[in-house]
């Protein structure tokens, strides 16, 4: 009965130490999550690198232009920048560096935020966007639509005029209604 008792309490032993390291361990402050502890549940860049820049920044691609093709091009983020952030950095345009490199915006207008339909961004566009030359037109809408969609979770792009949805170029000149996405403006997408 003794052995029996002792084999027990051993298994029962056992089973508490393996149970005690199988909990989650708690930090006694807050710390810097790496890339691979992030639950991918939560909304990021999808092509931001796993690397930070300054204290609490992440890279975020935007797009621009260079020779009727788009370029991508790395701004600091915050991790958590919002679709609104995103857009006011493809907004501001190129740097007086990536300028002389020939990169340039194809946008000559505003475009604000107007919302999300769907888990779509809703973006409105002014006059300035709207009148110019098909080309550029197309070129514009594609800046907006990649560097949107370069955001985890997002995947088309909807416009407005005014509040009222309107039909957009795609990269071959077609009118399109409703979302937009990468594949749409696939004959100016970036090189490689």
């Amino acid at each position: 009965m003794r052995g029996r008792l002792a084999a027990v309490l051993a298994a029962v032993l056992a089973m508490s130490i393996a149970a005690a390291g199988c909990g989650v361990p708690v930090d006694r402050e807050p710390r810097p999550l790496s890339a691979g502890e992030i639950p991918r549940s939560l909304p990021s860049f999808a092509e931001a690198p796993a690397e930070t820049g300054e204290e609490g920044a992440a890279a975020a691609s935007v797009y621009f232009v260079r020779d009727g093709r788009l370029v991508r091009v790395s701004r600091e983020l915050a991790p958590t920048a919002t679709l609104e952030e995103v857009l006011a950095a493809v907004s501001r345009g190129p740097t007086a560096s990536e300028r002389a490199e020939g990169i340039r915006s194809a946008l000559t207008g505003d475009v604000n935020f107007a919302g999300l339909a769907s888990g779509v961004p809703l973006l409105d566009v002014t006059d300035a966007v709207v009148d110019v030359e098909l080309d550029q037109r197309i070129v514009a809408l594609a800046q907006l639509v990649y560097t949107l969609t370069a955001v985890a979770g997002i995947d088309g792009v909807s416009f407005v005029h005014s509040g009222r949805p309107v039909e957009v170029p795609t990269g071959d000149g077609t009118l399109k209604r409703g979302p937009v996405r990468r594949a749409d403006y696939a004959a100016v997408a970036p090189e490689g």
